[in-house]
């Protein structure tokens, strides 16, 4: 068995990878350790100008998930991964990792990543079955087909693009609402008589 060990401290960044003994230049074949900041991944990985990541996870404050797919580096960096999520603070995570900010993402970076969550803390409360598809398309982040179960007997739907043109975002974006308990759900922001108890919003537009 191979290692590779790279320590980079004043990034609070290293990688840590063992090969398997069959491992060849042919086909690579190992568990790589990595430390990015304060997340921390381990991947099981094999391939060579694409890899495939099985049996793996990675965990950091927010977010606790398995994680497997395909890397692929030929040509240009894509990725097509699946996020089996455990446990995630999706509010500290989008504070400490603002999506939409002055400079947008590298168009540099492209792929899906395919997202499936039983449960979420909110500050709306426990959100169920979170779907959805997370892709970035040169500089571009589409949401595609988010569903969720929301408290109170309540269903979200929606599809989000948001780009960085000029380097300025700008947010598309429809989304789809229906709660059985509108007097239960609404009393959450502050609204108290919400009339009849089922209630259905449907929106679309853009933000700059």
């Amino acid at each position: 068995r191979k290692y590779l060990k790279i320590n980079i401290p004043s990034l609070k960044q290293s990688a840590d990878i063992s090969f398997d003994p069959n491992s060849n230049l042919q086909n690579l074949s190992g568990q790589m350790k990595l430390k990015v900041f304060e997340t921390i991944a381990q991947l099981n990985f094999e391939g060579r100008d694409s890899f495939i990541i099985s049996n793996s996870y990675i965990r950091n404050k927010f977010l606790n998930s398995k994680i497997n797919g395909k890397i692929y580096f030929k040509n240009e960096f894509n990725f097509d991964l699946n996020l089996n999520i455990n446990q995630i603070n999706l509010r500290k995570l989008l504070i400490y990792y603002p999506i939409i900010q002055k400079g947008g993402i590298s168009k540099k970076i492209n792929g899906k990543i395919n997202i499936d969550a039983k449960n979420i803390d909110s500050i709306l409360g426990k959100i169920r079955d979170l779907k959805t598809v997370l892709s970035f398309e040169n500089g571009d982040i589409r949401i595609d087909n988010l569903s969720a179960k929301l408290p109170e007997n309540s269903n979200f739907k929606s599809n989000l693009l948001i780009s960085s043109e000029d380097k300025t975002p700008k947010l598309k974006f429809s989304i789809n609402f229906f709660t059985k308990e509108a007097n239960k759900f609404l009393r959450k922001f502050g609204i108290y008589d919400a009339g009849d108890n089922q209630f259905s919003l449907f929106s679309e537009g853009d933000i700059n």
